[in-house]
């Protein structure tokens, strides 16, 4: 490929990505099977302090007898995206200090998702609450941002899990969401 082409190529692609996106260019089948390792993305949107985005990556066991991905699995990308968010927001990444449960989640399916779909889900803070808090999705075109696959959300209970009952948000951790919260 001449540099013309990958200069072309490139300006199409938002944000300042690593190597890694260079790596997986020229060897796709190793990220095939990787839900989420390519770094976050934050941008500034006009009625959010600040969205936290991944890279979502379609895998074959996703795709359903349709063709398209199965409805199941977009709670699972939304999961991956907490799972990245709480890593990304928290000092230890020991998923037993994530402090909450699942309380309820939901999603409103838009456009199919197919095998080569590059995907980017986007995440805000909906809500905070005494002992809870709402989080957004976006699942989003990784290039076209206009493209919306689905929309969804999910409420987490801030839970004691030694002493098995509700607590309050914790404060540091209601500082981290307080930064991703929509201002509308």
């Amino acid at each position: 490929m001449d540099i013309l082409v990958m200069q072309q190529l490139a300006a199409k692609i938002p944000w300042n990505h690593n190597i890694l996106l260079m790596e997986k260019v020229k060897y796709p089948y190793i990220f095939d099977f990787m839900a989420i390792e390519e770094p976050f993305h934050e941008r500034e949107e006009k009625n959010v302090k600040k969205i936290f985005k991944i890279q979502i990556h379609v895998r074959f066991r996703d795709i359903d007898g349709m063709g398209h991905v199965n409805n199941a699995v977009f709670f699972t990308y939304f999961e991956e995206g907490r799972k990245a968010f709480f890593q990304k927001n928290s000092t230890d990444s020991d998923i037993s200090v994530f402090p909450f449960i699942l309380a309820h989640t939901g999603c409103d399916f838009i456009n199919p998702i197919r095998l080569n779909t590059q995907l980017a889900l986007e995440m805000w803070v909906k809500k905070i609450g005494n002992k809870s808090f709402e989080l957004g999705y976006s699942l989003v075109d990784f290039i076209d941002e206009s493209i919306t696959y689905a929309k969804g959300e999910s409420v987490q209970v801030c839970f004691d899990y030694g002493e098995n009952k509700s607590i309050a948000v914790p404060p540091e951790l209601m500082q981290k969401l307080s930064e991703y919260m929509s201002c509308a």
